[in-house]
């Protein structure tokens, strides 16, 4: 097994780790902004609580709850609930969701809306990153996993080729631990049906078009 922290910000390839950097730091940025005085604010998929951990350091007034259902949350300033259905409606400022929304079946996805939804407050926002499965960053991105993991891409060379020109690629059978033919585009839709986007970027480069980025970013209402 390869932890996250080797796969994301830690990674041995200085383009990945300068991608996820990036990203981390954009969404602590955004986090801080968004989250009012003493708000409220939900995690979900927080893995063992490091992202809310670091975030209480640049905001200790703030709430900060994690919901994780396989690591354990290692830090005490972070709360643990079992999910986003368990939360009191119209109680939260923020729910994020980073790097994870990928990894959902189409239930568990639009579960995780509707919960979202019913959880935050009128004002409140949601925060999410994903990543950008298309275009000529995704040869770079599964050259760089077969490495780490030693094993083959699950994508095939055709659906590499295809990805890269845009065009669709199927869906992993099981997407917990694949990436494959996930589609920014898609979810930025299933968004759109249930919150008002007000922001859209790209990251690392916000400059430059989706297809030259790694991670697509959202900010809804």
């Amino acid at each position: 097994m390869v932890s996250y922290a080797k796969q994301t910000y830690d990674s041995p390839n200085p383009i990945v780790r300068y991608a996820h950097r990036t990203r981390y730091k954009i969404s602590l940025d955004l986090a801080k902004k968004l989250l009012p005085v003493s708000g409220k604010f939900i995690d979900f998929g927080a893995g063992n609580g490091a992202f809310l951990h670091r975030f209480s350091q640049i905001r200790p007034d703030a709430d900060l709850t994690g919901i994780e259902p396989y690591m354990s949350i290692d830090y005490p300033d972070v709360r643990r609930v079992p999910d986003l259905g368990s939360v009191e409606p119209a109680s939260v400022d923020l729910v994020s969701a980073f790097e994870v929304l990928e990894h959902l079946g189409d239930d568990d996805l639009a579960r995780f809306f509707d919960n979202a939804r019913r959880a935050l407050r009128p004002g409140g926002h949601l925060l999410v990153t994903v990543p950008i499965m298309y275009g000529l960053t995704l040869p770079i991105k599964e050259v760089s996993r077969s490495l780490l993991h030693r094993r083959f891409s699950d994508h095939s060379l055709m659906e590499i080729a295809k990805g890269t020109a845009g065009l669709q690629v199927a869906r992993a059978h099981d997407r917990r631990p694949s990436h494959k033919g996930f589609d920014f585009r898609d979810l930025e839709k299933q968004i759109s049906e249930k919150f008002k986007i007000e922001i859209k970027n790209f990251s690392p480069f916000a400059s430059l078009p989706w297809y030259l980025n790694s991670q697509a970013i959202y900010i809804a209402s």
